[in-house]
């Protein structure tokens, strides 16, 4: 066999390997995508509302119609809020993320997604003391008429946590 022959058929096996290697990166990037990895969180079940994930440190915590995620338990002193949120019921009076902060006022929705699996997440603009705030909201959706509104209050929260929690969201529909 010639050299020419030995280098061209090397050559061929180099690229044939990297296309390979392409092929499998894109292929586990798509895998990702249907599949995220849940590593390192845990699974939250609200009745009749569902189920999603959030990261494992967060410790979850139900008063009445509201919902609070900290990183200590909420009694207390000097706890951070990752997320609060108010639960609506079909027919029942609705506690707003506005009741529980009235010197907060909601003054536009900003980059809003909504997701096929009932879930929405978008970014909010509030007003206080005449400066703006922004807060990333989400909103699980059940088929029991059952609604749950998060929002990432203490800016703990970045977009791409909000956007995994929302993801992961599987609604209650008995």
């Amino acid at each position: 066999m010639s050299k020419k022959k030995i280098i061209l058929i090397v050559i061929v096996i180099l690229i044939l390997i990297l296309i390979l290697m392409i092929i499998a990166m894109v292929g586990y990037k798509i895998y990702r995508k249907i599949f995220p990895d849940y590593t390192g969180w845990k699974k939250i079940e609200i009745t009749d509302i569902g189920s999603f994930y959030v990261p494992e440190d967060w410790i979850y915590t139900k008063e009445g119609t509201i919902v609070y995620f900290t990183d200590k338990p909420i009694t207390e002193e000097n706890y951070n809020i990752y997320l609060i949120g108010t639960e609506f019921i079909k027919n029942e009076k609705y506690i707003k993320i506005t009741d529980i902060y009235p010197e907060y006022k909601e003054k536009e929705i900003k980059n809003g997604k909504i997701l096929s699996n009932s879930a929405d997440y978008e970014e909010i603009v509030f007003e206080v003391e005449n400066k703006k705030e922004n807060k990333f909201h989400i909103t699980f959706s059940s088929g029991i008429n059952r609604t749950i509104n998060l929002y990432a209050w203490d800016n703990l929260v970045n977009i791409e946590t909000i956007k995994k929690i929302a993801e992961s969201y599987i609604a209650d529909r008995d």
